[in-house]
């Protein structure tokens, strides 16, 4: 047995073999088209420089606006190429991994846990199509962790809370880790350096704000973080923040018990860090309440193994692994994550690449129409359509979906239509199996009978278009 875990211990068969495993996860993606999750983050991110429109303003969404921004600037160097996102997915996954070893090195046994841990993090079960903010959230989360590490002097403090503070502003999902050095800071009663750290977050903080005034879109930023307390149900949420509480008491008298984490765990401070860091990340989770598998736990994979590294000393070394093991195949769903490897169909031919956007064959005449004309009704769908077409909706609510629209903004669309009527519609909804992603009769019994108006007040142009016969129509419909 020894000898085995010697032999997955090994630096150079982790290194073969971690090559390997992203090659062969990858492979089942990598050059697939763009997914809605990842348009409705580009798109609104790249508009400026298409001058089609700004974040929030022209495209609502509730994404943070970090990842717009990560895109904008990303834009000057890979202008909106689809192998230039290929190529930042793969650094962005890779240098996680590797930062994510680099943590690992400071537990005992920690070539283990990071084996362990990159299996998991790999499964195609969490990472199964390119840039995931989840994922580009992470990278910035631990590249600050591991800059504080690494780093001497003030610097540290500056560079590292910057990093984690902008990792929030991706995916609010990591928003108590953002705050682990300033936690940890208090704990230690090292109040000399924590403005050092207050500086770095509030370089990150300043950074947005230029950002939101530069395409004066404060507003619009305020208000979507409004919304989101609104559709989210922050109260819910708030009486979740007792579980924070309780962790923070748990590592207060953790790290304050000097005798027990001495003598018994003996926690080097970069140990201490990590810990705290994977606690709070955790308990975030539970917090908002986004504990639900796929993409949204890429952060948690790491984080629950170097929790978790805890269990294994020198004594019980056996022992400690196998309650790894149990656990986090419990917690990362075991049967999930490995069944999920034998579902990749490796596809990396260079001949199967194609740059172009994913669009289809509609006529001149209603592509000619379609810009800022446009209201697409409806599915998830719709940030890819606009960003495959490069055109500007007719509406900010480019996505119609009460899961991200709440009733004040879905009757605010219903008096724009009344107003100024969109002269195109793309309207599923006549097919019962519409992929709308939600109960689309429903809604339109409670909300917008959009079935009606496009019946009575347009006509088909070809496949799901309709365009507008009357505005006098659309005024004088109760819809």
């Amino acid at each position: 047995m020894n000898q085995i875990l010697k032999f997955l211990e090994n630096k150079y068969f982790q290194i073969i073999f971690v090559f390997l495993l992203i090659t062969y996860s990858t492979s089942d993606y990598i050059f697939d088209p763009l997914t809605h999750m990842t348009t409705a983050n580009i798109f609104p991110g790249i508009a400026p420089h298409l001058e089609l429109g700004v974040p929030y303003k022209d495209y609502w969404d509730v994404y943070p606006p970090g990842i717009y921004l990560f895109y904008y600037l990303l834009y000057f160097v890979g202008r909106d190429l689809q192998l230039s996102y290929i190529l930042m997915h793969i650094f962005v996954l890779t240098f996680t991994i590797i930062i994510a070893f680099n943590l690992s090195k400071y537990f005992k046994n920690g070539r283990l846990i990071f084996l362990l841990g990159v299996i998991y993090f790999l499964s195609p079960l969490y990472i199964d199509y390119l840039m995931i903010n989840d994922l580009i959230a992470l990278f910035f989360s631990y590249l600050g962790l591991i800059s504080f590490l690494k780093l001497e002097n003030r610097k540290k403090y500056i560079i590292s809370n910057f990093l984690m503070t902008f990792s929030f502003f991706i995916k609010e999902t990591l928003i108590f880790a953002a705050l682990s050095i300033l936690v940890l800071q208090l704990l230690q009663k090292d109040f000399k350096n924590i403005k050092f750290s207050l500086i770095g977050s509030s370089f990150a903080i300043l950074l947005i704000f230029i950002y939101s005034l530069y395409f004066s879109i404060e507003q619009f930023l305020i208000q979507s973080y409004l919304n989101k307390m609104q559709l989210f149900n922050f109260i819910e949420i708030f009486t979740r923040y007792s579980l924070l509480l309780l962790a923070i008491i748990l590592i207060f008298t953790f790290f304050r018990k000097k005798r027990f984490t001495v003598s018994s765990l003996n926690l080097s401070e970069p140990e201490k860090l990590i810990y705290l860091h994977s606690l709070l990340l955790i308990v975030s989770f539970y917090a908002i309440g986004k504990d639900d598998g796929g993409h949204f736990d890429i952060p948690k994979v790491f984080a629950t193994f170097f929790l978790l590294s805890i269990l294994i000393n020198r004594e019980k070394k056996f022992v400690g692994l196998v309650l790894l093991f149990l656990i986090s195949s419990y917690y990362l769903k075991i049967n999930h994550s490995l069944f999920s490897y034998t579902l990749i169909e490796p596809d990396i031919s260079i001949e199967n690449f194609d740059a172009s956007k994913q669009t289809g064959n509609l006529q001149l005449d209603t592509l000619n129409k379609m810009d800022n004309n446009l209201l697409y009704l409806y599915g998830w769908g719709s940030t890819s359509f606009f960003y495959n077409y490069e055109v500007k909706p007719y509406s900010s609510y480019w996505l119609v979906h009460p899961q991200i629209l709440t009733d004040e903004q879905i009757f605010e669309l219903k008096n724009d239509i009344l107003t100024n009527p969109p002269l195109i519609i793309r309207y599923c909804g006549f097919d019962k199996d519409c992929p709308a992603g939600f109960d689309f009769s429903e809604f339109e019994s409670n909300y917008i009978n959009f079935r009606y108006l496009v019946s009575e007040c347009y006509e088909n142009l070809e496949g799901l278009f309709y365009e507008l016969k009357s505005e006098a129509c659309v005024r004088s419909l109760n819809f």
